[in-house]
This record gives C-alpha cells, structure tokens and sequence, in this order.
C-alpha cells in the first residue's frame, strides 16, 4: 500500500466532501447553524482530538485509526512487505498487485468513512434548516394574521376539542 498515495487522496476526500473547516463555516453561515456543533459531529466521528484544521499529520492520524480497523489492509500491506523482503525477484511481481488491492481497500475504507461523516453533517443541516423553515412558517402565519387583524391564540388541546365538537354538531 502506498501511503502518501492513500494520504494525499484521503486530504482531497476530506476537502471535496466538505468536511474542512473552512467548508464548515460555510455551511454553517448559509444554513444558520452552529459551526461549533458541525464540527463536533466531524470530530467525534473520526476521533480526532485537536482543534482547528486538520494537517497532514493529523489526516495520517485518522487514516491510520480508519485503516486499523480494516484487518484485510493490514493483512495485504503484510503480504506485500514480506514477499518483497523474502523473495526479491518473484515478490516484485507479487509486490506488485498486492499494492495496488491495498492501496484502493485503504482508499475505499477512507472514502466510506468520510462519505459516513458527510452524511451526518448534512443531517445535521437539514434538521437545521427544516427547525429554522417550521418556525418562520408559524411566525410568518402569527404575523399575517395579527396584521389581518385576527387573533391568533397557542392552540391548545381544549382548541382541539371544541374544534372536534363543532365539526361533529355540524354531521
């Protein structure tokens, strides 16, 4: 496995998916959200303990967590290693291929780590952005109502009731 490849793609993952910082601010201020609480969600998720962006140092760290616990990279990364040690001449060709299969296994665990994380943030925005909708929906009611000059009291459960009873007296 080739981990400055692994390195490298799983930095542009990170950035693509919106999950820097500097797409979280963004996300945040055009949705209303807490950037604080988005990036919690980030950092929980992949395990990450330092605060502000994330360096190559600190993407080696997550990957390395993220690849650890894919046994199959490991095992591959092993195999690779030892037939080149052990057989110089037939564990190039071997080398070789068993390379490339850690190499997109470490790339595909990365990417559906990171994809998982994306989601949970856009969840999160979403969950944002319908809370914010509902309460300018009912606000904007409240409003055209007042202004119309209709009384607009919190419904109530005795509101229900008599509504239920007017519809039934009306049958």
């Amino acid at each position: 496995m080739d981990l400055a490849i692994v390195l490298g793609e799983a930095m542009f993952y990170f950035k693509q998916l919106g999950l820097d910082d500097e797409s979280l601010q963004r996300h945040a201020s055009l949705h209303s959200d807490d950037y604080d609480r988005m990036q919690s969600i980030v950092r929980s998720t992949l395990k990450i303990r330092a605060v502000g962006a994330v360096t190559n140092e600190g993407m080696r760290t997550i990957v390395m967590l993220i690849l650890s616990r894919v046994a199959s990279v490991a095992a591959m990364s092993a195999a690779e290693e030892s037939a080149k040690a052990f057989l110089p001449l037939f564990g190039s060709v071997v080398g070789v291929p068993l390379s490339f299969v850690g190499t997109y296994m470490a790339l595909y665990s990365v990417l559906n780590k990171f994809e998982d994380v994306a989601i949970k943030v856009m969840q999160r925005l979403a969950l944002s952005v319908a809370s914010t909708e509902e309460y300018d929906v009912e606000s904007s009611v409240s409003d055209d109502a007042q202004s119309a000059g209709i009384d607009v009291e919190p419904e109530s459960e005795e509101a229900d009731i008599a509504a239920g009873v007017k519809v039934d007296n009306v049958d």
